[in-house]
């Protein structure tokens, strides 16, 4: 699965959803103690299953920061390349990661062109999904974050909520957007994950270039 963790990253630079430099995916799988990340500043168009970062998973520490306390499993490959370190967005997939009790999930962030746009025009993603039948068959779209600081503790704490966890912290939904910062969703794997946002962002591009649906921002 870190070959296809990758394959993601890459389908995404090579749609214009993210620069070289921006998004981020993580993979937990469940009763392992690691988290798959891919690292911070890399080249997502370069990316292989040896990218990815094995980082050890604090399971048996609750506290909210809890995150800065993983640490990088040695690795022959990686250890050769000076200042590799994972995601800024570690702290948003350590809090998604840890509170998800399924068997494996992948979370796939990214700034889809026509997502991103949509939101700063103004258009409330939930309702745009609202309008599309198929879309909101296979991919339920939850309410917006408001404008949160990236790279923050803050910003996993409003995507965790944003998804609307039942007691058990099963998610009602699998996509949301980041005020004028993306989209995060999740999956059993990353196509999955990747899917979700390819329907999302298809559905805005339409809505958009017909210039037929009134934008209705709202936040959580």
């Amino acid at each position: 699965m870190l070959d296809t963790m990758a394959e993601v990253m890459k389908a995404a630079y090579e749609r214009g959803w993210i620069s070289t430099r921006d998004g981020n995916v993580s993979l937990r799988r469940q009763h392992r103690p690691y988290l798959y990340v891919t690292p911070g500043g890399a080249r997502k168009n370069q990316l292989t299953s040896e990218s990815m970062l094995k980082l050890e998973f604090p399971d048996d520490i609750d506290q909210p920061q809890a995150w800065k306390c993983m640490t990088r499993v040695s690795d022959e490959y990686q250890d050769k390349i000076i200042g590799l370190k994972p995601s800024g967005e570690l702290p948003m997939h350590y809090l998604l990661q840890k509170r998800i009790p399924v068997p494996n999930r992948v979370v796939v962030h990214l700034h889809p062109t026509h997502i991103t746009a949509a939101m700063y025009a103004g258009y409330d993603l939930r309702e745009i999904a609202q309008q599309f039948p198929e879309l909101n068959l296979h991919t339920k779209v939850g309410k917006s974050v408001g404008p949160v600081l990236a790279q923050s503790q803050e910003l996993g704490e409003a995507v965790y909520a944003g998804f609307e966890p039942d007691s058990a912290g099963n998610l009602a939904y699998d996509l949301i957007g980041i005020h004028l910062h993306g989209v995060v969703a999740v999956g059993a794997d990353p196509w999955l994950a990747y899917l979700h946002i390819e329907l999302m962002n298809h559905v805005c591009e339409i809505v958009i270039a017909s210039g037929g649906f009134r934008p209705t921002l709202t936040f959580r």
